[in-house]
């Protein structure tokens, strides 16, 4: 009955047949995670059309405005290839297989911005020393958001071209282990997306595409790398394997909701891949029986989440479903219940 009660909350991603074949276009419904930057490369092969995506619904108040359910026109684009050519992207998703197919439950953009913890100081390709550079200096912003233009310090002198694609990272603090105080890292995430537009020989302008979080001087970059196909494995498995939650994607928040990401303890060294899932459990406590006798309550089951990324002793994971209403916090343990293979 929960694996019922979990393929319910995993929305999936449709696409509609043409409504109107004359003017060959095609409905949408929008996923958990989609932005209009993911859809312009999933139906024309390139992000420069998400303004056409927007100018064709004018439902829409801007390129923030999506919501999971929503249906919006894929329009053609003339010159560019059919938005019925899905096939032609290599899209990367969580699926969740049934009987019937394999549904979508995130999309692309949602799997790469899930973050890390780094066990070692991390080493960008540069660093962003400029932001909203479009503006004039005193209308200027010390942070940027997707759309702005950032100036980077690498340039032609370092083998960057026009068009090139790097992630924006965002250092965060250092994370402890809630058990054993151990030092497991410090946090990274992923704060946007940037495409070059212009290089100098030693530094670059780069458009935002799309930003998960603002951009500030300092914040380091490194090569864009796409993410893989994820697979849950419908099958229990019987395993000993616990985990913990080591820390929360959102520094402001104690708590994680459903889609939220989360970090545990253990990684790729531990056998953990992405696709296999962890339940999230309150352990129990002692208490006393009316007859007077001590007893251990038990551990109750409040989440489930799903392996995203691994790295070699931790792994990000994201909330699936919330099977009580306890949400998941930092200390919580959770034990392997499905493997990806």
């Amino acid at each position: 009955m929960r694996s019922q009660f979990m393929l319910l909350l995993l929305v999936p991603v449709v696409l509609v047949a043409a409504v109107t074949t004359a003017q060959e276009q095609n409905e949408y419904e929008i996923g958990y995670g989609d932005t209009l930057w993911d859809l312009s490369i999933r139906f024309y092969g390139s992000p420069e059309y998400w303004q056409d995506i927007l100018l064709a619904n004018p439902e829409l108040d801007g390129p923030g405005s999506l919501q999971p359910g929503q249906r919006i026109v894929i329009p053609a684009i003339s010159g560019v290839s059919s938005p019925t050519s899905v096939h032609t992207y290599e899209s990367s998703s969580v699926f969740v297989p049934t009987q019937a197919a394999n549904v979508a439950m995130l999309s692309r953009l949602r799997i790469e911005s899930a973050g890390w913890i780094a066990a070692s100081p991390l080493v960008p390709e540069g660093r962003v020393v400029l932001v909203d550079i479009e503006e004039r200096e005193e209308f200027s912003n010390e942070e940027a958001m997707m759309g702005d233009l950032i100036e980077l310090d690498i340039g032609s002198n370092d083998g960057v071209g026009v068009g090139q694609i790097f992630h924006v990272l965002k250092e965060g603090g250092l994370v402890d282990h809630p058990q054993t105080g151990e030092s497991m890292g410090r946090l990274i995430r992923v704060a946007g997306v940037c495409r070059v537009l212009r290089t100098e020989a030693e530094t670059s302008v780069a458009k935002l595409e799309h930003c998960y979080i603002t951009v500030e001087a300092g914040d380091p970059v490194v090569g864009y790398e796409a993410a893989s196909d994820i697979y849950i494995n419908p099958q229990p498995v019987s395993s000993d394997l616990d985990a913990w939650v080591v820390a929360i994607k959102d520094p402001d928040r104690s708590s994680a909701f459903s889609f939220d990401i989360v970090y545990l303890d253990k990684g790729s060294q531990d056998n953990v891949s992405p696709g296999d899932m962890f339940a999230a459990y309150k352990s129990g406590s002692m208490a006393v029986t009316p007859a007077g006798e001590d007893v251990r309550t038990s551990d109750v089951e409040i989440a489930e989440v799903v392996i995203l990324a691994t790295k070699s002793s931790t792994s990000a994971a994201i909330v699936s479903s919330n099977v009580s209403t306890d949400l998941v916090e930092v200390g919580d343990r959770l034990r392997l219940v499905r493997r990806s293979s």
